[in-house]
């Protein structure tokens, strides 16, 4: 694309409302931060909201994101309903310019979707394994602006309740300068068996 046309593009939408579905756990929220922070480069004064769990989606509040819905909404539930959107459905997605969603039934949604009259929707079907989950998760970005040379590492911010928070819980290691901490388990298929993270440790 002619690098003119894309500055006007750029210049344009600039202010978008996006919004990002994905309703996994911290794992989830972790690998997408990546993902967050290449449309926070590209779309810097951009309005961006979550659908997930508040209690791990809470760590990209207020540098990352600008407002997290609940997973459970009744907007997300209506988008897996036998019924027709509803009409407060329809007006909450087609407030959006871009909707990117990270969830299963991808074909149905997006017709949904479309039928709102929303700007540029872009839908992942669950992750196959076929790449690493980061570049899953930025392929995205192939749809939007795919010049873009991609962050493909989780980089966090703290707040200083959050440091304090940690160094009083990291104490009873007394004066270790080396910690590591290993994730022994997730839930159903997913999981390994805990004698892999032993001997890993």
């Amino acid at each position: 694309m002619d690098y003119q046309i894309v500055s006007i593009v750029f210049f344009l939408f600039n202010n978008m409302r996006i919004l990002l579905i994905r309703r996994g756990a911290l794992g989830d929220v972790v690998i997408t931060i990546p993902l967050l922070l290449n449309l926070r480069e590209i779309y810097p004064d951009s309005f961006i909201e979550v659908v997930g769990d508040r209690n791990y989606w809470g760590i990209t509040l207020p540098w990352l994101t600008n407002k997290i819905t609940d997973k459970e909404s009744k907007y997300i539930n209506n988008l897996y309903s036998i019924d027709p959107l509803s009409n407060e459905s329809v007006e909450y997605f087609s407030g959006f310019d871009l909707i990117i969603g990270f969830l299963s039934n991808t074909e149905q949604i997006k017709i949904m979707l479309k039928d709102c009259g929303t700007g540029k929707i872009i839908l992942k079907e669950p992750f196959s394994n076929s790449c690493h989950i980061i570049d899953y998760t930025n392929s995205v970005l192939d749809e939007i602006y795919p010049e873009v040379k991609k962050i493909k590492y989780p980089e966090m911010e703290f707040d200083t309740h959050d440091i304090t928070n940690a160094v009083s819980r990291l104490q009873v290691f007394g004066n270790c300068k080396n910690l590591v901490a290993i994730h022994p388990r997730t839930y159903g298929i997913k999981g390994l068996p805990i004698e892999i993270y032993i001997d890993l440790a």
